[in-house]
């Protein structure tokens, strides 16, 4: 998307699939496949950053690239995204603070964040 909006766009997500097909393929032809839940990310390959805009300031830059690091080697992070409080649409708080929202919680949510405009079809 930066070429689109060089002077807005910071960094995008990319997802490379390849990695988790590939293996998924491999276990399948070995017999050793099963059916799971699949949460990979940056340490599987699975997920990356676009580069970083040139506009964002280097420190910026540096915390960023540090933090990146840490996920790529499945080292316990500083946070987690879906930790509260978080407040739906409406400003009810969904997620209180200090608690985090487990997988089950985010595979069924059904609400949008406080601030997000629109409705879910029903």
């Amino acid at each position: 998307m930066a070429p689109l909006a060089p002077k807005a766009v910071l960094t995008s997500p990319v997802w490379n699939w390849a990695p988790f097909y590939i293996d998924t393929v491999k276990r399948v032809m070995d017999g050793t496949w099963k059916s799971e839940k699949y949460w990979g990310g940056w340490k599987d390959g699975v997920v990356d950053l676009a580069p970083i805009a040139d506009f964002v300031p280097e420190d910026i830059r540096a915390s960023i690239e540090e933090e990146i690091a840490r996920f790529k080697s499945g080292e316990e992070t500083i946070y987690t995204i879906f930790t509260g409080p978080i407040a739906d649409q409406s400003g009810e708080v969904r997620v209180p603070e200090g608690q985090s929202m487990t997988d089950q919680e985010l595979l069924s949510m059904d609400w949008f964040v406080e601030g997000v405009q629109g409705d879910i079809p029903s």
